[in-house]
């Protein structure tokens, strides 16, 4: 096991619990911005390529609200391309998403588990999950969009 020496490790790319990695760089557009909210109790160095984001929200909600087809639209639009598509972390920034308080967030965070929980299991009647795989991205859409009333 090797150490680093605490004073060389960037801020931004160190990460705790509830941080958000964000990727910089994917082969197209749509694989650009893939969003993880980091539940380790570990601290750890995030690498090349990744984005860490520290705030105040709930973080499952925010991976959840950066997955949205919404947000998917404005990353492509803000993405770079090459050989490989990319984004920089000032174009990050120019996402909107919509930041409802945080209890309103929680229960959000609650639907969108226990739909995500249903679509995983390996058993069950295939149009059960499929309907429920439906109603996840329905509601995701639906809970975390701009124009929503969250009252």
């Amino acid at each position: 096991m090797s150490s680093i020496n605490p004073d060389l490790i960037s801020k931004k790319k160190y990460c705790e619990y509830g941080d958000l990695l964000i990727t910089l760089t994917g082969e197209n557009p749509k694989e650009i911005a893939t969003t993880s909210a980091y539940l380790g109790k570990d601290k750890c160095i995030a690498g090349w390529g990744l984005f860490v984001l520290k705030h105040n929200q709930n973080p499952k909600y925010l991976a959840y609200a950066l997955s949205t087809s919404n947000v998917q639209q404005q990353k492509q639009m803000l993405a770079s391309t090459s050989t490989m598509a990319n984004i920089t972390a000032d174009k990050l920034k120019q996402i909107k998403i919509p930041l409802p308080p945080l209890e309103v967030q929680e229960r959000i965070v609650n639907i969108l588990d226990r739909f995500r929980k249903l679509c995983e299991y390996e058993t069950g009647i295939a149009k059960e999950i499929e309907m429920a795989k439906k109603q996840y991205e329905y509601y995701k859409d639906l809970l975390i969009n701009p124009n929503y009333s969250w009252q």
